[in-house]
């Protein structure tokens, strides 16, 4: 049961996932972890297991808007004695951040890409929007969290972007 929890599951075309079977499995630096969440009746909670530590972190909240993964991993951060992630502040021109601006999809789901006075922002579906900073190299980190962090795909052109929320990546598509 542990090996199916814990193996990393295959999409259809082969595109490796984060998560095993019914867990999620998003490292914090090169800790491995093994975690699951949800919401039910105005509650939040989150479990996440560090395997290599024998660590086990429990976040219990009122209120469905509580991000219970982010202060999982500060909880964790600071038991591993880990640093927060650095952030930088590389400035971009309007004609920089033009590039980025438009519709990722991944499957169904969109992401958008937009303008807001200087910075760009990313706006999920479920509504969450965060400021992004640029790091250089078409890599940007959410203001508000440095956990979020947003790798833009460059040829010719930008066709897609990975998003890693708190260790958690997916990969979305530029379409619009």
């Amino acid at each position: 049961g542990w090996n199916l929890l814990t193996t990393e599951q295959r999409l259809a075309d082969g595109t490796p996932t984060d998560y095993g079977l019914g867990v999620n499995l998003a490292p914090l630096a090169d800790a491995e972890c093994v975690s699951y969440g949800g919401a039910v009746a105005g509650a939040r909670a989150f479990v996440a297991y560090y395997p290599a530590i024998d660590l086990t972190v429990v976040v219990l909240a009122r209120g469905e808007d509580v991000e219970v993964d982010r202060i999982q991993r500060r909880v964790a951060r600071a038991v591993l004695e880990l640093p927060d992630p650095e952030l930088r502040d590389a400035s971009l021109t309007r004609e920089e951040r033009a590039v980025y601006l438009g519709g990722y999809y991944s499957g169904c789901t969109r992401i958008e890409v937009r303008e807001t006075g200087e910075h760009l922002a990313l706006l999920l579906p479920d509504g969450e929007e965060h400021a992004l900073v640029p790091q250089g190299e078409h890599e940007f980190v959410a203001g508000d969290d440095p956990e979020v962090v947003v790798s833009f795909e460059v040829g010719d052109e930008v066709t897609g972007l990975w998003l890693v929320r708190r260790g958690a990546a997916i990969y979305a598509k530029r379409l619009d």
